[in-house]
């Protein structure tokens, strides 16, 4: 190969290089939000707080006693629920927030007419050291890969007494390719997990359920 032609590959490669840096690195995290701020009608905090009926249970609704019929009069009241957007498949029924209009609030899902998951999306971005600090430290955590590849990595933090489970979801198409996956990073900091870590949702579950989860690991706590 002539060196001219070895200085086009080199170039292109050099451009190939910069072009993938600003096109695939990472899109800039949302602020952290300070939880006083926001207005308990618009944006709730009870799954942090428990403040709404006793552990294990979010405004009343309670997943493997609360029957479905219980559970959509018990949602429709609550102020912060868009009420008129509903997607009721029978098994599954999805709410949206007031704010934003376009934000999933609530899922649930039904087993034998009764209540068996159900996951609050926060609708505004806290992450899982604020959510820690006023749950308290989890049982345990699970990081599992999404994909025999393992570029995507899920992250569930565990509080067994509560039924709670908080979810961090990183998939393929998020890891910019001179990243390590979060499971990698995890796995590497001696089960550390980083403190900027945004929650995806809070699943509450029937206690067998969660006593059927896999693979999980004794809280060490956050990087420093």
């Amino acid at each position: 190969m002539s060196k001219s032609k070895s200085l086009i590959y080199l170039s292109m490669f050099i451009v190939m290089t910069i072009i993938s840096f600003f096109y695939f690195r990472d899109s800039p995290a949302p602020d952290k939000v300070d939880l006083t701020t926001l207005d308990p009608n618009l944006y709730d905090q009870s799954w942090l707080t428990n403040d709404s009926c006793e552990v294990a249970c979010w405004h009343g609704l309670k997943p493997g006693v609360t029957s479905k019929e219980d559970s959509l009069l018990a949602i429709n009241e609550l102020p912060f629920i868009a009420s008129n957007k509903t997607e009721d498949f029978g098994r599954i029924v999805n709410y949206l927030c007031k704010v934003p209009e376009t934000t999933g609030c609530v899922r649930m899902t039904y087993d034998n007419g009764n209540l068996e998951y159900l996951y609050v999306y926060p609708n505004y971005p806290i992450t899982m050291e604020q959510a820690v600090e006023k749950l308290g430290n989890p049982d345990w955590y699970v990081a599992s890969p999404t994909d025999p590849s393992a570029t995507g990595c899920i992250l569930s933090l565990v509080w067994k007494e509560k039924q709670l489970e908080l979810k961090y979801e990183e998939y393929r198409s998020d890891i910019p390719f001179w990243r390590r996956s979060l499971c990698k990073q995890i796995q590497d900091n001696n089960g550390k997990i980083p403190k900027s870590l945004f929650v995806s949702n809070a699943l509450y579950m029937p206690l067998d359920k969660l006593d059927g989860i896999e693979n999980h690991n004794a809280w060490v706590g956050f990087e420093n």
